[in-house]
């Protein structure tokens, strides 16, 4: 298997280190298994410890001791994670033994580039249409920006914005949210931030693209959705 990062996914590719910092420590936190497709198997381990400041990551050893061998003789490696419906890919280089709290572990240098790919398991609905919403993402209208949506599902939505000003931190969770839509009104509910990242479109503006988790899936959304999709039918 190659030890370079497929750029021709439709994952999402991010080069923030503030985002790889946050899914690396997500992976870490969780007991994520990391795993490393090789010539001779499969390595399967767990992060132990994350260190952006001094560049380095450390990886629990597999087990297997001429598995490990073969991570170790590489100069570059592969890792996936796959976790809370998101395959994670990122390359490392410069794997080496070290020791951490009386443990022997893999050391490798910090990724600086991240490839996710939200695996659904329901089908979105995409949306074709410029659908201009106006979002209001706190109950008290601390913030406010307006979108796109580009799909949505009854687990989530992806919307495009526009104002550079705006921080959407991955892992934030946003109260009260308010979505005005054209035909079906206004609809309230909270969402959890997985993913920003900036997209450029067709005519060379660059615009940051953002996905949202439902917190719970009400009534207003999935009303939301079917007024949503009875309008890109013709029919709302």
């Amino acid at each position: 298997m190659s030890s370079d990062l497929d750029f021709s996914t439709t994952g999402i590719i991010t080069r923030s280190p503030k985002e790889i910092r946050w899914t690396l420590e997500r992976i870490l936190r969780d007991a994520s298994f990391v795993e490393s497709k090789l010539p001779g198997g499969l390595w399967s381990s767990r992060l132990v410890y994350v260190d952006p400041e001094y560049g380095y990551v450390l990886f629990a050893k597999s087990g297997d001791d001429a598995i490990d061998r073969e991570i170790l003789a590489r100069s570059t490696v592969l890792f996936t994670c796959t976790a809370r419906g998101f395959r994670t890919e990122f390359s490392t280089n410069a794997p080496e033994v070290t020791n951490h709290d009386g443990a022997e572990v893999i050391r490798t240098r910090y990724p600086h580039v991240m490839v996710t790919i939200h695996q659904r398991t329901v089908e979105r609905q995409t949306v074709d249409i410029p659908t201009v919403l106006h979002v209001v993402v706190d109950a008290g209208g601390v913030i406010s920006f307006d979108g796109h949506i580009s799909d949505i599902s009854k687990v989530g939505l992806g919307l495009i914005h526009y104002s550079p000003a705006i921080t959407l931190e991955p892992g934030s969770i946003l109260k009260g949210c308010r979505i005005a839509h054209p035909v079906a009104g206004a609809r309230s509910f909270d969402m959890e931030i997985r993913y920003s990242t900036v997209i450029t479109l067709a005519d060379g503006t660059q615009r940051t693209r953002s996905g949202f988790r439902f917190m719970a899936l009400t009534a207003e959304i999935e009303d939301l959705i079917e007024v949503i999709t009875r309008h890109l039918k013709g029919r709302g």
